[in-house]
């Protein structure tokens, strides 16, 4: 409603360090995407691999969730559970819409996928969470790994399953 060219989000648990932000706005900015988001797994320069670790049944809805969403995207991505994002004008309206699920960064990866937006994920740093409590635990968990589980099984419904003509 504002008009702003440029968006940023990051979860109040404390875990984003305000100034990675910086770096995901300068990439929708620069128009190199419509859509950046921050990834705790993933390397590169000053990012070394496995800098942010997990441990148990987080690790493995974590990694549930991430081929899942790899399948969906029909690309590996890193942190569908990241809340560190830079968006540009043409994918606010589309992300400020209300969701339907419990998994609301997973839904918006939809979206923008769905949406044809180019999307990109750039390595952050991330600190341990300060407060609150991770979605990836106990009965959530579950429930989101079903919700993307379900999600993926309806859109593969949906896509041909191949190129034969008739």
């Amino acid at each position: 409603s504002h008009g702003y060219a440029i968006c940023g989000r990051i979860d109040a648990d404390g875990q984003h360090p305000p100034a990675e932000l910086r770096r995901l706005v300068a990439e929708v900015r620069a128009g190199r995407c419509d859509v950046a988001v921050g990834s705790r797994y993933l390397t590169g320069e000053d990012h070394e691999p496995h800098r942010y670790r997990i441990e148990g049944p987080r690790r493995l809805g974590t990694a549930l969730v991430r081929r899942a969403m790899g399948t969906l995207l029909r690309r590996p991505f890193h942190d569908p559970m990241s809340g560190m994002w830079a968006v540009a004008a043409n994918a606010t309206e589309l992300l400020t819409q209300p969701y339907t699920s419990t998994a609301p960064e997973v839904e918006a990866l939809m979206r923008v996928n769905r949406a044809g937006l180019r999307l990109e994920e750039l390595p952050v740093h991330m600190r341990p969470r300060e407060h609150g409590e991770s979605k990836l635990q106990g009965r959530k968990a579950v429930g989101i790994v079903l919700t993307v589980a379900g999600t993926l099984f309806h859109v593969l419904l949906k896509r041909p399953c191949c190129n034969v003509r008739p």
